[in-house]
């Protein structure tokens, strides 16, 4: 009867101990290698020049931006007629970002100018939290000149 008794309680201690640990395992886990990817903001800008450092409007800027794992995008913005071009992303992190400059328009705003492709420096302004993974600028000042 003893034996029983011991038994009893042991196997009810280890039923306890049981579910005390379960629930436990229930919290939610966060797995690296989940489909929910970090995302980085990514401000870009710059100005188009010519040689003699007047502004020239209507040039396309291709960014090209390469992600730190694979695959890349790009996006065509187009300078004012400051000769300014800006815009904000909110992407993948990127390992490297790349400028294009092509005059598309001709003799039209000041004449034809030779394509640039340049890389851009990425700074970082704003350290990475949790899944952010920080704010960065690239930015590229172009002096093209004429064909």
């Amino acid at each position: 009867m003893r034996t029983k008794t011991c038994y009893l309680i042991l196997s009810a201690a280890a039923c306890l101990l049981a579910l005390m640990y379960f629930p436990s395992c229930s919290a939610v886990y966060e797995d690296p290698g989940s489909n929910e990817m970090s995302k980085a903001s990514y401000r870009v800008y710059g100005t188009v020049t010519d040689e003699e450092g007047a502004p020239i409007k209507g040039i396309q800027v291709a960014c090209g931006f390469i992600a730190e794992g694979s695959g890349s995008s790009q996006d065509n913005l187009y300078t004012d007629k400051d000769g300014r071009f800006e815009k904000s992303y909110s992407i993948p992190p990127c390992r490297e970002i790349s400028f294009t400059f092509s005059d598309i328009d001709g003799d039209n705003n000041g004449g034809s100018f030779n394509p640039l492709s340049v890389k851009a420096v990425i700074v970082q302004t704003e350290y990475a939290k949790g899944s952010f993974s920080g704010s960065f600028i690239a930015s590229y000042d172009a002096r093209l000149s004429r064909k």
